[in-house]
């Protein structure tokens, strides 16, 4: 009796050792990752981090998608620092099947948390969703910086820490909040932030309401003549700091302090539609460096009123906009305000929202350690990570395409096949 159970021990010892093979053992098993296990093996103190750390889920790009990164961006910065930033952002924090990923969707943080990259308490964020297709089969992808979509190609291989899925295309490190903008087209709003010298990179867990250039070029004439000051103060009250950002799932009908420290006002329409004040959000969750960035149809005013002298606008109705926030204002023909002098964008932002307006239960993943924040926030600025905000706006163009550089330069060197 006891040397059937010492055999059925040494048994299960076997094939639990033969089941638990490390994330590099499991990465070289499959030729579809070699050139991505290649790479890994250039930085071994991430790999052995990587070991080391339980309940991960690694969204590991395929040969073609690191090929096809290779045609796409241009040959960079050669740095660990980068690879490995770029390599943090491809592993979720928990262990995440593909059957656990719904219609619904939700965000999940992940490893990345340089604050020379990121700016969120916990790590960047993904969004997570799943669609089925007309032949029922369901397909799980995930959406990162720029609204980049990388789609689920081979899903749940099991690893000793957790689960490895592949992915058609590689994440994108969330840009600055400027270059979110710009590639959102919002060049009115770059210019606003310009001219009044709004430091808007430097806080951290950051919820940005930009208005489209339509909705700055509807209330020019209450804006152009503003002083720096006066411009900075609308600017502020279309930002909240909290905890962490404010992604379409965490909005109800409720209030919510922005860094003025005046209220604004979210209702959701019954179709689903997001209302901040009179402003509808027509793309949300759009993923920045400090947080989250959310493009609504018009400008928001801190004095905006019912009746001309006191209390808030009324809530809209209806998928239109509600009353205008500058009621008297006027568009002005000539040039759309405060793109003289604007850079133009690197890139372009896709189309595709990362989530429909609003799903009741779509349930960001918080931070441990905190308790998500509340609608109470007192809007304060954080305070600047050392170095952070530099590091943001110096290196935004080398992390959109850190991941790519990396790879470009390391495929000469490493020859990789």
């Amino acid at each position: 009796m006891q040397l059937s159970r010492l055999f059925i021990s040494l048994f299960l010892l076997l094939v639990t050792g033969v089941l638990a093979q490390d994330l590099l053992s499991v990465l070289s098993s499959h030729s579809d990752l070699s050139r991505l296990n290649s790479l890994l093996q250039t930085v071994p103190s991430f790999a052995d981090f990587l070991n080391s750390s339980s309940d991960i889920t690694f969204l590991a790009p395929s040969n073609d998608a690191i090929e096809d990164l290779q045609d796409l961006f241009p040959r960079g910065d050669n740095s660990s620092e980068i690879l490995e930033a770029a390599l943090a952002y491809h592993v979720l924090n928990g262990r995440f099947p593909a059957s656990e990923i719904t219609r619904d969707g939700r965000f999940i943080q992940t490893l990345l948390t340089n604050p020379a990259y990121v700016n969120v308490t916990g790590g960047q964020a993904v969004y997570a969703a799943s669609s089925n297709s007309s032949d029922d089969d369901t397909e799980v992808v995930f959406y990162s910086g720029y609204n980049s979509k990388s789609k689920v190609v081979e899903s749940d291989i099991h690893f000793a820490n957790g689960l490895i899925h592949i992915i058609d295309d590689a994440l994108v490190i969330p840009p600055s909040v400027t270059d979110a903008a710009l590639a959102a087209g919002l060049t009115s709003l770059v210019g606003a932030v310009s001219n009044a010298s709004f430091a808007w990179t430097q806080w951290s867990n950051n919820t940005f309401f930009t208005p489209t250039n339509d909705a700055f070029e509807s209330v020019a004439s209450a804006l152009t003549n503003l002083s720096p000051d006066e411009l900075h103060t609308i600017l502020m009250y279309h930002v909240i700091n909290d905890t962490v950002p404010i992604y379409t799932s965490r909005i109800d009908h409720e209030n919510w302090i922005t860094t003025t420290g005046t209220n604004i006002t979210f209702n959701i329409t019954a179709d689903g539609i997001i209302f901040v004040n009179s402003a509808a959000i027509v793309q949300a969750n759009i993923l920045v460096a400090n947080g989250v960035m959310h493009v609504i149809d018009n400008v928001l005013n801190p004095n905006a009123t019912r009746d001309g002298t006191s209390g808030q606008l009324p809530p809209p109705t209806n998928q239109t906009s509600g009353l205008p926030a500058f009621p008297d204002a006027t568009s002005v023909v000539d040039e759309v305000p405060f793109t003289s002098g604007v850079p133009e964008a690197t890139t372009t932002l896709d189309p595709e929202p990362t989530q429909t307006p609003y799903h009741g239960n779509m349930a960001p993943e918080e931070p441990s350690g905190t308790d998500g924040g509340s609608a109470e926030s007192t809007g304060a600025p954080a305070v600047e990570e050392s170095g952070a905000a530099a590091l943001m706006a110096s290196r935004a163009g080398v992390v959109v395409s850190a991941f790519a550089a990396i790879l470009v330069t390391g495929w000469g060197m490493l020859n990789l096949p």
